[in-house]
């Protein structure tokens, strides 16, 4: 489950004919949670800089209006399309007979085609996913071998 939460912050790459695949509640939860953040986030970035621009703290000589939003962080919505299809794999794959064997990986990826019609490249997908997994993961152990007292 944490696994496929993580990869609700990456997008599923999918054609632009809309979404068709499962679907899981836990994680359109999940993901209205975190818009809800980034949303808010998005709002503290931009009042943040609306003060320091009407403060004089920042240079108001600009060229770059139109462009200057769009640079701020958080502007994006998330997603959780990639998010359910790393679940749809896991939970897959335990049903397999050697769940731990490439075999039954490329197997339960070959289905992905199936859940997952509009997907660009279901198991590129995937790989984008265990490697956010991956990096959120060495983050992690990075930052407990540094003690903060």
């Amino acid at each position: 489950m944490l696994v496929s939460r993580v990869a609700c912050v990456a997008k599923l790459q999918h054609k632009s004919i809309g979404y068709s695949g499962p679907l899981s509640r836990q994680l359109l939860c999940y993901r209205s949670l975190i818009s809800a953040v980034r949303s808010t986030l998005r709002n503290l970035i931009e009042v943040i800089l609306t003060g320091l621009l009407l403060n004089g703290d920042a240079s108001r000589d600009r060229n770059d209006w139109s462009t200057l939003s769009v640079k701020l962080p958080f502007i994006d919505d998330n997603d959780c399309g990639l998010g359910i299809a790393v679940r749809t794999y896991l939970d897959d794959l335990p049903l397999q007979a050697d769940p731990t064997s490439p075999d039954a990986r490329t197997e339960v990826k070959s289905k992905g085609k199936e859940w997952f019609q509009h997907s660009e490249s279901f198991t590129g997908n995937l790989d984008l996913a265990f490697k956010l997994w991956d990096a959120v993961s060495c983050s992690r152990t990075s930052l407990s071998l540094h003690a903060f007292f």
